[in-house]
């Protein structure tokens, strides 16, 4: 048997037009105002050019939190200001720069995925449902379009045809995991409380900030090692032989799965490796990957 890891540059190959890129401008054609707040929000990780922030959205989403710490702190507290609403000054900032998010990770997300629930593309590949398959897109292509049998896949990070509505769902956000695995809020807070807690006005003007902070990581997040459970149980007790890998980059925010689970438990199988023809960072990212991990029976098939 052989196990399939799709990424979307599977679905890309198929015409799709899942790419963040596409993200972004659906969001400048339907909701200008959260592209715009996305766009100026200065506390992103990568931020050094135009498109850096969303080719590489996942690792961008983590949040600079001290140098936001810093900016709010800046006048705090301002003497000059005798009225009441001066201790607010901390958490106005904060929320008013991270409010965005909820939207950008939650309802225009699934706004933008609502467009691939009915998926019009030809088979290019073929593919075997007696295989298995763990998929990092949220798209139903390997159902619709190749008949794969749900309890041969695994969408890793949620499968967004579960959802029947994505707005004010409380389980949109539980189902779709979005966002960068870098952080972790409690952490976060434990962090910036360590570093604040004995101002006197901590819990009145400091703390609320803060949790603004936290709030914004939890909508921006996902906990990679929170599916370590699901995925071992989906590969346990399959006699696979091969890995082929489909459009999945190996250097992402994802690679923790490859070092944590798939390498130790499928390093002696059969690896190939799918790219476009004369794809030179891909071949390298491959490459890399193959000789970091020592795979010594492996393949790179052009699609």
């Amino acid at each position: 048997m052989k196990l399939y890891i799709i990424g979307n540059g599977f679905d890309l190959n198929h015409g799709m037009k899942t790419s963040y890129n596409d993200y972004k401008q659906f969001l400048e054609e339907f909701y200008p105002r959260i592209f715009y707040e996305y766009e100026h929000f200065n506390y992103l990780s990568l931020v050094s050019s135009d498109n850096s922030r969303w080719a590489d959205i996942e690792y961008a989403l983590s949040i600079d939190y001290d140098a936001m710490m810093d900016d709010a702190l800046q006048y705090y507290p301002d003497y000059m200001d005798d009225s009441d609403s001066k201790w607010d000054a901390i958490k106005i900032d904060t929320e008013s720069k991270t409010e965005f998010i909820r939207a950008f990770t939650g309802e225009c997300f699934g706004d933008w995925l609502c467009g691939f629930m009915t998926i019009e593309a030809k088979r290019k590949f073929a593919l075997d449902e007696r295989d298995f398959y763990l998929t990092f897109n949220y798209t139903d292509t390997l159902e619709q379009v190749y008949g794969i049998p749900s309890e041969h896949i695994l969408h890793i990070h949620g499968q967004f045809s579960r959802i029947k509505n994505v707005y004010n769902n409380p389980m949109a956000r539980k189902e779709i995991q979005f966002g960068t695995p870098h952080l972790n809020s409690e952490e976060v807070y434990n962090e910036l409380e360590n570093r604040y807690g004995r101002d006197d006005f901590f819990s009145v003007s400091i703390e609320p900030g803060i949790i603004d902070i936290c709030k914004f990581i939890e909508k921006s997040s996902k906990s990679l090692q929170g599916n370590y459970e699901k995925l071992n149980s989906f590969l346990c007790e399959k006699e696979l032989t091969e890995v082929i890998v489909m459009g999945h980059s190996l250097n992402s925010a994802d690679y923790a799965y490859y070092f944590d689970i798939l390498l130790p438990k499928l390093r002696d199988k059969i690896w190939i490796f799918y790219m476009r023809d004369g794809d030179a960072s891909t071949k390298a990212d491959i490459d890399e990957f193959i000789l970091k991990n020592n795979i010594l029976n492996h393949k790179i098939e052009i699609w």
